[in-house]
């Protein structure tokens, strides 16, 4: 698995524009990976019961990076579990000050959504897309799409013809 912000970026928006509360769970609004730790790191019963085929649960309960620093500026002292060093270029000071972050359109997004009543409280409804890598729904009178792959996909809606990019979205937080 690679880091791609594309594909953090579009599965927050599928996540803010799907019904229901929004729920992240902490790394998500960084795009972090989930952290692949030594059999030595873990600490969960399970993982250690279970590896290799399944390497348990630890690896999203890393501490959370704020900054890039001994232990990501998570704790002075050492903490349960390690900070992969992967996960330190994503901290939260790294994406606080960079506006194409994940971190940034994370908090543009659910802020543009605030102001969209028919992701606040419209119905859902899917469209059969006919392909696999396209997701596509209606909140109300709002369009929301989805290219879940890594290549350029097209999808008629009504007539037009739309095209999304790899990992891309409609409606996106500038209208």
């Amino acid at each position: 698995f690679s880091y791609d912000p594309r594909l953090s970026k579009m599965l927050i928006a599928l996540l803010v524009c799907l019904r229901g509360t929004v729920f992240l769970y902490q790394g998500e609004e960084l795009g972090l990976p989930e952290a692949k730790l030594d059999f030595n790191d873990l600490q969960d019963p399970w993982g250690k019961h279970l590896w290799p085929e399944w390497q348990g649960r630890d690896g999203c309960r890393t501490p959370m990076p704020w900054k890039n620093a001994p232990h990501a500026g998570f704790s002075t002292g050492k903490p349960w579990l390690p900070v992969p060093e992967e996960h330190k270029a994503l901290s939260v000071d790294h994406q606080d000050v960079d506006p194409n972050s994940v971190l940034s359109f994370t908090r543009k997004f659910l802020r543009w959504r605030k102001t969209q009543p028919d992701l606040m409280r419209g119905d859902i409804d899917f469209i059969d897309t006919g392909n696999d890598k396209i997701l596509a729904f209606w909140r109300g009178k709002m369009l929301c799409a989805f290219n879940l792959g890594d290549k350029e996909k097209s999808l008629n809606i009504d007539g037009k013809e739309l095209s999304l990019a790899p990992y891309g979205f409609l409606p996106d937080a500038n209208g």
